[in-house]
């Protein structure tokens, strides 16, 4: 029987921040602005002194408007980089076998993050457990991190997994439902880690029945 189901993990610091990437934003486009004007500075700076050198002269130029252009360059990027980093949630998808991480940056562009089979899982526990010291302590492991602002580590869930030879440390926050049916499309038991038996986050439906059942 194929199991599916599928989480979004929301990032609240992205309303909470709301001013100030607006700003950092605005920043960006100054950024752009400032570049243009230096270009077209270039083109209208002197090519030519009296009795000097033409080449040099144009060569001088330009190394004074692209000098001059750098910071902001570079100051378009790193922001971008913080907006980008700062604004990410993630999407699960479990069809199956296959296990889909969608990053969704400023709640609109999406992009594939991570696509693996349930097969592939090698270990499945928590980062507060001692194999994960061990598998995150691998030389050349690439660790991917696919959750946002969590306020207890045991919600942090790892997944460790092989491709092509290179060791991969994947960090979720699952919630009840879509941990519960990773256990479910699992193949191997004993890829599970004994720490995944603690209790985790509920999803809303569950607590919701929940309390539904108790009145």
């Amino acid at each position: 029987m194929d199991v599916y189901a599928e989480q979004s993990i929301n990032n609240d610091g992205i309303d909470r921040h709301g001013k100030r990437t607006k700003i950092l934003t605005i920043v960006r486009y100054v950024c752009v602005a400032a570049v243009v004007i230096f270009f077209f500075l270039f083109w209208l700076l002197p090519a030519q002194e009296k009795g000097g050198n033409i080449a040099l002269q144009f060569l001088m130029n330009f190394l004074f408007c692209f000098f001059m252009a750098v910071p902001f360059v570079l100051a378009f990027i790193f922001i971008g980089k913080f907006i980008n980093r700062t604004n990410l949630e993630f999407d699960y998808y479990l069809n199956g076998d296959l296990f889909r991480v969608v990053k969704v940056v400023n709640r609109k562009k999406r992009k594939k993050f991570v696509e693996i089979g349930l097969s592939t899982f090698q270990s499945v526990g928590r980062v507060t457990s001692e194999a994960y010291e061990r598998y995150a302590s691998f030389k050349g492991i690439k660790n991917e991190i696919a959750f946002c602002e969590v306020e207890d580590e045991n919600e942090i869930v790892y997944i460790y997994y092989v491709v092509e030879g290179v060791p991969h440390l994947l960090h979720i926050q699952p919630d009840e439902v879509m941990l519960m049916s990773i256990r479910r499309g699992i193949p191997r038991i004993s890829v599970l880690d004994k720490s995944l038996s603690m209790p985790v986050k509920k999803s809303p439906v569950a607590t919701e029945k929940k309390e539904d059942e108790n009145k």
